[in-house]
């Protein structure tokens, strides 16, 4: 097994990967190109795992597993294609010209950006909507102010598909921005407002004949979204079956109330 120094190494690999490489560790290369521990001073000993029964793939497979997309978008450039469809079959992904032409789309968002979608483990459906956008210059600003903000899963999906079909459609991106403080949340909603806004008025309309309601203490409802369609959603809590006994007759004079003449349609 052949030792070298990181000084002698290339890093033509160097994907920058999301987590650090343990220093506990060796660094590994193949041949002269690290594969791993790519920050590693130039005096830390390099493992070569290169042999002629040895291959590429699996190795590289091995020493970086459970991938984000982000990181595969990064190292895509760098692999043979075999080898990168041996990768993509590691992490759970099919090879496809669709995929690809996402993964390079992703390479050219800002770095902060691919960290965020790297943490919140988004997958190629949550980031579908980047096929879309021709300049990554022109929405820099609107995918670093999500990193920035770093919503929860749901709403940061939410956002980056809007704010994108909003600038697509015409929209300036200064008016996609969030202001100053507003929270994720209210952000997304200022942007569902300016997509949907017939949507938006027929839901706050629900919502107040839903409220106008005789609601015992232990229920609530509001009106959520459901792709194209507005639904009644109806939240109890009991703590014991007397409890739960008396919200079923409750919720069943509320039944008595709407077919008497509310229309919640």
């Amino acid at each position: 097994m052949k030792m070298l120094k990181v000084s002698q190494c290339k890093k033509n690999f160097d994907f920058k990967p999301q987590n650090a490489w343990p220093k506990s560790l060796p660094a590994f290369s193949w041949g002269e190109e690290l594969v791993c521990d790519f920050e590693a001073p130039p005096e830390k000993d390099v493992v070569d795992l290169k042999t002629d029964e040895a291959k590429l793939a699996p190795i590289f497979a091995d020493i970086h597993r459970n991938l984000s997309l982000a990181e595969l978008a990064r190292i895509y450039k760098f692999l043979h294609e075999k080898d990168f469809v041996y990768l993509l079959e590691k992490n759970s992904l099919r090879y496809s010209e669709s995929l690809t032409d996402l993964l390079q789309k992703i390479d050219l968002t800002p770095p902060d950006f691919q960290a965020w979608t790297s943490e919140r483990k988004l997958g190629p459906k949550e980031l579908f909507i980047l096929k879309a956008v021709n300049s990554f210059d022109d929405v820099a600003s609107l995918l670093t102010s999500l990193a920035s903000q770093n919503p929860t899963r749901q709403f940061g999906i939410k956002i980056l598909e809007t704010g994108v079909e909003l600038f697509l459609m015409g929209h300036a991106l200064s008016s996609l921005l969030p202001v100053e403080s507003e929270a994720s949340e209210q952000w997304c909603e200022r942007l569902e407002k300016l997509r949907h806004p017939i949507m938006t008025l027929r839901m706050a309309e629900k919502q107040l004949k839903l409220a106008e309601l005789p609601w015992p203490k232990f229920i609530s409802a509001k009106v959520v979204q459901q792709q194209a369609s507005l639904v009644s959603e109806i939240r109890l809590q009991f703590r014991n079956t007397a409890e739960l006994k008396r919200n079923i007759e409750a919720l069943q004079r509320v039944q008595s109330v709407i077919e008497s003449g509310e229309n919640l349609s």
